[in-house]
């Protein structure tokens, strides 16, 4: 039951294909993805779709590989299920990496004080559509909102760099008197407007472009009634793809803006992000010092299995030499 309901919340969740079965394998034994059970459970997932977009496409494909490798003797296989897959199969269009990106909702399934809970975000199936999809230290920091690790109760939160927006449901049930998740991307707004609607959050929370490259001067009217900020990254080599140390400039500018702009308030902000570079790790806390800001390391294990992605989170072995840390940052 565990290997199914692992694998169900992953497919819905939108995970990496390949990651997901290869985690389900190493927690639950190689018959793990490929029991009857959890063949029938995706069979019930993929008939409630009128069309296969194309995740579901890429990992039905993924799967008949994986049913034509079967040993003999591993569990009774689902007639349902590879009839499906060989239509995935004679769909138009390609697997995962080169696929045309596609805008999907995906359900993120967590438990909290013994009911069960859904909070959707719409994901792209491109992972260059970065603004778009939720990263390991977002994973990270919207199980530390729901285990109450921030202090955000009956505050009004400010959250930058939302992308998916999947904090905006850990949030609410945290207790936020109010949230707003910008973005400095157009398409990532639009997309966040769709998430608070689907979440029936309009009552509570709203999106915004928020630049981090902006005058302090506008930056600043937005924070006006804010009390908490709030934010998740990764912070890689100078070499990977857009992980400009300027950027982490404009994020501790953004940080430092938000603790300054009204004194009278007790304002603090939170940070979340993996780590699998020790430069650019020395480069925030050194930007942080230089604009006088006071930071604490904070970060606290996150109780285990209570959403399963996170495992795979850890176990993924391109994941396996990174760390996520948590800390707080407050005006000197």
């Amino acid at each position: 039951m565990d290997a199914t309901r692992y694998l169900i919340r992953g497919f819905r969740a939108r995970l990496p294909i390949r990651y997901l079965l290869d985690s389900c394998e190493e927690l639950y034994g190689d018959t793990g993805w490929s029991t009857r059970r959890a063949q029938d459970a995706l069979v019930e997932v993929l008939q409630g779709r009128k069309d296969l977009d194309s995740y579901c496409r890429s990992f039905l494909r993924v799967i008949l590989t994986e049913i034509d490798l079967c040993p003999s003797g591993r569990a009774e296989l689902s007639e349902e299920l590879v009839a499906l897959a060989a239509q995935a199969c004679s769909l138009s269009g390609t697997a995962s990496d080169g696929t045309n990106a596609e805008v999907a909702e995906a359900a993120y399934e967590f438990e909290l004080d013994g009911v069960e809970h859904d909070a959707y975000v719409f994901v792209s199936s491109a992972m260059s559509d970065v603004h778009l999809r939720v990263w390991d230290a977002g994973l990270f920091l919207f199980e530390c909102i729901l285990s109450k690790q921030l202090d955000i109760s009956s505050k009004r939160v400010v959250e930058i760099g939302a992308g998916a927006g999947l904090n905006l449901v850990a949030l609410h049930f945290a207790g936020a008197r109010s949230t707003m998740l910008t973005d400095r991307n157009a398409t990532a707004i639009d997309n966040l407007g769709r998430v608070i609607e689907r979440n029936s959050a309009s009552s509570y929370a709203c999106a915004k472009v928020l630049d981090l490259e902006e005058d302090d001067a506008r930056r600043a009217s937005d924070f006006q009634d804010a009390d908490v900020l709030i934010g998740a990254g990764k912070l890689d080599e100078y070499r990977s793809l857009s992980k400009d140390p300027a950027l982490v400039k404009s994020v501790v500018r953004c940080y430092g803006l938000f603790l300054s702009a009204d004194e009278s308030k007790n304002r603090y902000g939170y940070l979340a992000f993996t780590v699998r570079s020790s430069e650019m790790v020395d480069l925030l806390y050194s930007e942080l010092r230089a604009r006088g800001l006071k930071y604490a390391d904070i970060t606290r294990a996150v109780e285990e299995r209570r959403i399963p992605y996170l495992e795979y989170c850890r176990t993924s072995r391109t994941k396996a030499s990174s760390e996520i840390k948590l800390i707080r940052i407050d005006a000197s």
